[in-house]
């Protein structure tokens, strides 16, 4: 089988490393991270700002729309990294092109006839994956922003370990949370993980679903 080719929906911070200080923590730098499996075709990106930095930056054209970047790319993945109301757009010029989807949280579109991940990246971390196979998590406490992009990761966690509390305290800084429940009371700093690496074990944990190797970890239903 020959390599993935992934196009990207969003040129931004998330996607691309648009004004942002570490490439390895993109969607982007996830799809450079396993280039033995995958390839970065070319984004999908309107504003123009975003759009030329994304091709110097990653030397791979970039298109104002889905229909004439995805007629012209042909991807058999597409990573969406847009705002949470633009995913039905870019999902719906997905249909009958692509084998799978990941998607950033918080997932808002509708079901799909292919395996759509849902970028949770906190069910990605090992030590997670450890807790919810060997402990009962009873509460969390979160000390977090509160916005679309960061609640979620929490909500996740409480849906997946099925916990009976979460105590979410807003305020304007890095997130931690402390994790209390049978055989386990410890306190993660900024959210306990390696982002990077997890974004790279989703897209392996998406490669290994379409293939019929693995469950997806976060599917959105």
């Amino acid at each position: 089988m020959g390599k993935y080719r992934i196009v990207i929906a969003g040129a931004g911070r998330i996607g691309s490393g648009f004004a942002w200080h570490d490439l390895e923590y993109t969607h982007a730098g996830s799809v450079n991270a396993l280039k033995d499996r995958v390839e970065l075709v070319g984004f999908i990106e309107p504003n123009e700002e975003r759009s030329d930095a994304a091709q110097i930056l990653w030397k791979v054209p970039v298109y104002p729309d889905c229909k004439s970047g995805f007629d012209a790319l042909q991807p058999d993945i597409v990573i969406i990294a847009t705002q949470p109301g633009q995913q039905e757009y870019v999902l719906n010029h997905c249909v009958s092109r692509v084998k799978g989807a990941l998607v950033e949280k918080p997932y808002m579109a509708g079901k799909y006839d292919f395996p759509i991940q849902t970028n949770y990246l906190r069910r990605a971390d090992p030590e997670h994956q450890r807790i919810a196979a060997e402990c009962y998590v009873r509460t969390i406490h979160v000390w977090a922003k509160n916005d679309l992009h960061t609640w979620p990761h929490f909500m996740d966690l409480a849906r997946w370990w099925e916990v009976n509390e979460v105590q979410y305290n807003i305020i304007d800084g890095p997130c931690s949370y402390r994790a209390e429940g049978k055989n386990l009371d410890r306190h993660f700093d900024n959210g306990g993980i390696n982002p990077a690496e997890c974004m790279n074990g989703m897209l392996a944990n998406l490669l290994d679903a379409i293939e019929g190797k693995a469950e997806l970890w976060s599917p959105p239903y």
